[in-house]
């Protein structure tokens, strides 16, 4: 046997054999509690965001597991934290809310979605993701760089693997929805 084929014979056995240890995918992992602990810290994260940016009180509805594509409002900023678990947090803005948040922290409402609407929506994912990470209080946790999509009927897709949950916030504003993503 030459070296090429004795170096793919080890590398075969030795994922056969983490493959065999990770047959028990039914059973909960440590990454499962530390992303039940930070979908309870979003939750939490949105309401103090909001109220700190803006001085609004947002009222979280029932949070639901998404079994299709949900249809989005406008504007979505996503963030994703790594570390010690791996879960993308899309805050998906209704127009409205956004226009009012902009309002509220610049100063002035726009009339139809700019460079100051995304970067906004932006860098309230970047604080929500933030908040929701230090309310779980985790080391070695990070957050990744903040990227918007807008567009009616835009699409984000997720790892195959994910398990994806929503939840709705309401506020006299608009609406926000977080979709939560997490391996």
């Amino acid at each position: 046997m030459d070296h090429a084929s004795a170096l793919l014979n080890e590398v075969l056995q030795r994922n056969k054999t983490s493959d065999d240890q990770s047959d028990s995918a039914s059973q909960p992992t440590e990454n499962d509690n530390v992303n039940e602990r930070l979908f309870g810290a979003t939750r939490g994260a949105v309401s103090k965001v909001l109220k700190s940016m803006c001085g609004w009180d947002i009222t979280a509805r029932e949070s639901r597991p998404v079994v299709h594509r949900e249809k989005r409002f406008e504007i979505s900023g996503i963030i994703s934290i790594s570390g010690a678990c791996r879960v993308t947090l899309v805050i998906n803005v209704e127009r409205e809310l956004a226009f009012a948040m902009a309002e509220e922290m610049i100063g002035c409402r726009p009339e139809q979605i700019d460079a100051d609407t995304l970067d906004l929506v932006g860098e309230m994912a970047n604080m929500i993701g933030g908040k929701a990470k230090e309310l779980v209080g985790i080391d070695g946790m990070a957050l990744g760089l903040p990227t918007v999509v807008s567009g009616e009927g835009h699409v984000v897709a997720f790892d195959s693997e994910a398990s994806l949950h929503l939840l709705p916030f309401e506020c006299e504003h608009g609406r926000l929805n977080v979709e939560f993503a997490g391996i």
